[in-house]
């Protein structure tokens, strides 16, 4: 979606420098389903009533900068590691990276340009990718589903 007229924003944040369209990733956001409501698997129920409390504030405060809704991820994957879980989550905006760099532990978030393409394809032409992992307790009654990566 290309908007001529729209208005780009520099912003550093996890120690990148980023140019992005807060309006058109913003709109974005906000017809964009949970992902939770589109997704029935077993991790994305257990992530859902998680998510605000496995998320740090400084993570969510930074994504809301680009227009990113923290509970409104692109993509998500996990994995079992004993009695956690990975969780990897990515987020788009539309935008472009002006410098490349990751925040470092403990909330290693990394950002890249045109990541994987969006499933709703809102910013296709020019799209960042910011991706998030970290760990999880399963909470469900139900076991988790195998070992290998689960992609909804």
């Amino acid at each position: 979606m290309w908007i001529p007229d729209s208005k780009w924003t520099q912003i550093e944040l996890f120690r990148c420098k980023v140019r992005v369209d807060l309006e058109t990733t913003r709109i974005g956001y906000k017809t964009r389903p949970l992902l939770f409501d589109k997704c029935g698997c077993l991790p994305c129920q257990n992530l859902a009533p998680q998510i605000d409390d496995l998320i740090p504030k400084e993570v969510q405060d930074e994504l809301a900068r680009l227009g990113i809704d923290h509970r409104k991820p692109d993509d998500a994957t996990s994995i079992r590691y004993d009695d956690e879980i990975r969780y990897s989550l990515d987020y788009i905006a539309r935008g472009r990276v002006l410098k490349h760099g990751h925040s470092g532990e403990p909330n290693f978030v990394n950002v890249n340009q045109n990541g994987p393409p969006s499933l709703n394809n809102e910013f296709r032409d020019r799209q960042i990718d910011v991706c998030f992992s970290f760990m999880a307790p399963w909470i469900l009654d139900e076991p988790y589903p195998h070992n290998d990566p689960s992609r909804r």
